[in-house]
């Protein structure tokens, strides 16, 4: 699922995980798809 906020160009997306599993990291990229973080405190 993508989903924008209106009147701004940030997006987002959701991805489901399953019991048991978590997210190791998550990196956030700029309008011209350069990333500008990776973090890895989401555990």
């Amino acid at each position: 699922m993508v989903s924008g906020v209106p009147g701004t160009t940030y997006r987002a997306w959701a991805a489901p995980i399953p019991n048991g599993h978590t997210i190791t990291a998550v990196d956030q990229y700029d309008t011209h798809h350069h990333r500008l973080s990776h973090d890895t405190d989401w555990r």
